[in-house]
This record gives C-alpha cells, structure tokens and sequence, in this order.
C-alpha cells in the first residue's frame, strides 16, 4: 500500500547512530544543510508518489478496467456512474470526478487534494467519457511529512528558494509545496555528506516502520478490532472457526490496512490469521460489554514487502530485512549482505555499499534486522 502511511505520529529517532559532526549538543551547519538537502529529496519523492506511486496505478487501473463504470458514463445516468465508482474507491482514491464531453455526471470526496492524475474512460474501445483522481489529501501529506522528517508544509506561493517546488491542485491548477525544515538531530551527522545523507534516509526508515506500531492509524486500528462484538464474542469462546471467520471480515474492510491478527483467551493462543512476515505488532484487550478482560490480541498493519516499498519509494535507498530465519523475501537486494548495526561498508555481489542497520520487531516477536544501503 501506499497507503501513503497517512496520520503517523510517532516521535522516534535512529538509534545505534554512529558519532556524527557536531558542536556540543546542536548539529553543525554543514551536517545541517546537507540533511535538509536530503529531507528534500525525500519530501519530493513522497510528492511524486501520488502521481507514479502503487496506489495511483492500481487506482487508474480499476477505473480504466471497469465496463461498469464505461458503461454507466456512455449512458451519461449520474446516479449509475456514482454507483460504480464506490467499489472502486476502496481505501486510496481520495477525490474523484467523471465527466462525458462537458457534463460533469460524478464527484466522490472532497477534501483539498493534490497530484491529479486524468485519462480516458473507453467502452468496446470507444472513449465515452474522462476522469481525474488523486489518492493524496492535502492534510495527509502535511502530516505525513511532519511526521517522516518534522518538517512544517503547506501548499502555496512564497516558500524560499531550496525549501518549495511546484505542485498540481486537484482538479486542475499550479500551487507550491513549501517546506520549513527544522534542526536536524545530531545524530544524522556523519563524517562525510555521504554519511549524513544514509543516515538521514535512515532516520526516515526507523519512523516509518515505528509508525507501523505507534501512530493515529493504529490506534484507531486497535479501537475497530477492540469494538468489533464478532471478534469479541468469538475470542471469548475460544472458538478458532469463529475467530478466523472475524478476522477475515477484518482483512475485507477496505477502511483498515489488516494484514495479520493473532488473538488468545487468557494464555490459550485461539487463532493466528495472516500473512507470514509482517512487522511491527501493536497490542490490544477484548472486554465484554460489563468491561471484564475476556482476551487479549496483536495486531499489524503492514507487512515487510509494504514496508520495503515504502522506504524504497520514499528514499531510493535499497532495503534488506532479515530475522533469524533467513532473509525475508521482497528485498531489493535479494539476498542481501549480512546485517551490520549502525553505520557501515559492505559489499554484495561485487559491489560496495554504504550501509545503516538497526532493529525493529517482526510478528508476533523477534528481532527484525533492517538494513538501508546506498551504492558507494
């Protein structure tokens, strides 16, 4: 998913950093510059991703593939178009309109977006209408990017040279992306630029995947399983069919991003639905409607090819992840060198990598060893 990781808060910083430049307790200006430098690029690529991202594509292509759709346009009826364009939302178009010639028949959302994306709607290969859609909000970029790097954005004229860059308004219009970028923390300061660069990539990777466990859509995750009187009753029973039937309605609702859930009654393990590697558990408690404790669950939100593409879209970094039963597989470097913590050099299939490591949780427990290289 892009699910673009909309509404992290998370407050992390990479740990295991190696001694960078600084002065004192600050971070020295040319380590500062050369982050925010970083940041930039990383706050652009996370821009882009709305336009040339996953859940662009995937959005583009059920509307282009749907005879529903096609048809209902080619009958210029808005009450069809509009009903079948919801099953095609899902969780990732955020604004959407529908037009044949110059009647508008259809608009879904509409919360200031940004990055439309436009093209043909066809029926038996005749164009019988257009649409544009964006799967990116305004709000959820802002706090998305906060949240990746503590950067201040909104859209608008008048950002600084260095700190904006152009930005399409949905449905049509040129505004701007202006960035203030705060301080960075010492410790993305490393010996050269090169380093810093890595380790501020890496600073990014360690609170996307923080974020897996620890932000505003987990939690809100957590009180949907928690409310979810299916799910209680049958952990309650301790009843396995019944449990697994709950958590596949789970994995159904397009509104969460579910991909694993392991529920007990009392320390008896009742089931364990999902995918095998996933990350990042979060932890919830099932009460009866007298509030009595009646099970207990874990939760994840994403699995490790969800977090690979993350990283690997936003930064352009390579990403390796291992646990102690090997290599997990989706990796851009396939399999990978060996992990090593903190800031490094490697070398994998005859070439040179610089290299940051540090350590996450895989599903239900472990250690997760992540690695971000960048090709010296």
């Amino acid at each position: 998913m892009l699910r673009v990781a909309v509404g992290l808060v998370v407050a992390a910083v990479v740990g295991t950093a190696t001694a960078g430049t600084s002065t004192g307790a600050g971070t020295s200006s040319s380590c500062a510059a050369t982050s925010r430098g970083e940041l930039m690029t990383i706050i652009h690529r996370v821009y882009d991703q709305a336009l040339n991202g996953q859940q662009e594509v995937s959005a583009v292509r059920r509307v282009r593939s749907s005879s529903a759709l096609a048809s209902a346009v080619a009958s210029g009826r808005p009450a069809a178009v509009r009903a079948a364009l919801r099953p095609l939302m899902k969780n990732q178009i955020e604004r959407i309109r529908i037009s044949k010639g110059n009647t508008m028949l259809a608009g879904l959302g509409q919360e200031p977006a940004y990055g439309p994306v436009s093209g043909s709607i066809r029926l038996h290969g005749r164009v019988v209408g257009k649409f544009v859609l964006t799967v990116a909000t305004d709000a959820a970029f802002v706090a998305e990017i906060q949240n990746l790097s503590g950067a201040t954005i909104r859209f608008g004229q008048g950002g600084r040279a260095g700190q904006s860059f152009p930005a399409t308004k949905f449905p049509s219009g040129q505004t701007a992306v202006v960035v203030s970028l705060p301080t960075p923390p010492s410790s993305v300061c490393g010996a050269t630029a090169s380093d810093t660069q890595l380790k501020t990539v890496a600073f990014v990777a360690r609170k996307v995947m923080t974020s897996e466990s620890h932000s505003g859509a987990v939690t809100k995750t957590l009180q949907y399983v928690e409310g979810s009187a299916p799910f209680v009753s049958a952990v309650a029973s301790g009843d396995p069919a019944a449990v697994k039937a709950a958590i596949d309605n789970f994995f159904r609702n397009s509104q969460f991003h579910i991909v694993r859930v392991r529920a007990w009654k009392g320390n008896q393990l009742v089931n364990d639905v999902g995918g095998p590697f996933v990350l990042s558990p979060a932890a919830g408690v099932l009460r009866d409607s007298s509030g009595a404790v009646v099970g207990h669950f874990l939760v994840a939100v994403q699995d490790d090819l969800g977090f690979i593409k993350l990283v690997h879209g936003f930064t352009g970094a390579d990403v390796v992840l291992h646990t102690t039963a090997g290599t997990v597989p989706g990796g851009t470097l396939i399999p990978g060198p060996a992990f090593k913590p903190g800031l490094t050099t490697t070398t994998f299939n005859g070439r040179r990598y610089r290299s940051f490591g540090f350590t996450g949780t895989t599903f239900p427990t472990g250690t997760l060893q992540v690695s971000v290289l960048e090709p010296q």
